[in-house]
């Protein structure tokens, strides 16, 4: 039934994760991220400190790439939450940063597995091929990634 299950997320994004995603970690919820891929080949990632604060966001353009796999292309960054200046040497005013000019393309080779969500639940959750975080399957750089819902167009 579960390899059942991975093997219709396998064929439904199998050209792209188009929609929305959430980190999931398991018995460490206090910090996440939240995924959008656009169909129009944009997309953003929020990364959510203690007690659910947004801290920072990330927009990034993707490509098809091959069969479970996309090319990430981080485009623009965004602080979410007050900067002191103190804190960071006075290098970020806390506004968003410029448009980078020239993209950076990252491989991303995905797959899906079951994970154990924060109610204790198995889930089917997307992560990396060959990436791991201190010893376990990640997305990115964060928790694998579990499917939220659709998406219609980008913001």
């Amino acid at each position: 039934m579960v390899n059942k299950k991975i093997d219709e997320y396998r064929q439904s994004f199998r050209t792209a994760p188009i929609g929305r995603w959430q980190s999931v970690s398991g018995a460490f919820i206090v910090m996440h991220e939240d995924w959008e891929f656009y169909p129009d080949y944009t997309g953003k990632y929020t990364e959510y400190g203690p007690f659910g604060y947004p801290r920072r966001r990330t927009h990034f353009q993707w490509r098809e790439y091959e069969e479970l796999t996309i090319l990430i292309g981080e485009t623009k960054w965004e602080n979410l939450e007050p900067v002191d200046k103190n804190e960071i040497n006075g290098l970020d005013d806390g506004e968003p940063e410029d448009s980078i000019e020239e993209i950076e393309w990252t491989t991303v080779k995905y797959d899906f597995m079951v994970v154990i969500n924060e109610g204790g639940g198995e889930e089917i959750a997307m992560f990396q091929v060959g990436r791991e975080y201190e010893g376990k399957a990640c997305f990115y750089d964060c928790d694998p990634l579990a499917y939220r819902g659709p998406i219609e167009e980008s913001e």
